[in-house]
């Protein structure tokens, strides 16, 4: 299994809410259009951050500092093979193509995509909702 995330910060045109709504209805429909094309692809989590609290080693208590990224994605992948198809930029072009209707990508770094070896030291069985 191999775990990809992908971070980003919010169009500084738009509002919070309006990256979050063209995000959910739009951008998330192309993606998982792009994904039920492949068997390979395991798991599609979203995650947006709600707050960033930062703690220096001098000074344990925290505060409250501007994240480093306002929208997550973790995407779980059965192979390389399928993270190369993935990779594609043939693949990518639709979806590629609408980040500026939510993403900041005038920065450099607008996008970040880090293909992770993860390890579940410890998990418990929960249901959402």
């Amino acid at each position: 299994m191999i775990k990809i995330i992908y971070t980003w910060k919010d169009n500084p045109a738009l509002t919070r809410e309006q990256c979050e709504q063209h995000y959910l209805n739009v951008h998330t429909r192309l993606a998982v259009q792009n994904m039920e094309n492949s068997d390979g692809v395991v798991a599609y989590v979203q995650s947006r951050v709600k707050s960033c609290i930062v703690h220096d080693y001098n000074n344990p208590v925290g505060r409250i500092a501007e994240p480093d990224f306002d929208r997550m994605v973790e995407l779980y992948v059965a192979s390389e093979e399928v993270l190369n198809a993935m990779m594609d930029p043939a693949a990518l072009n639709d979806t590629f193509a609408d980040h500026v209707h939510f993403q900041n990508v005038d920065i450099p770094g607008s996008l970040k995509i880090y293909i992770v070896d993860e390890t579940i030291p410890f998990q418990r069985n929960f249901r959402v909702g």
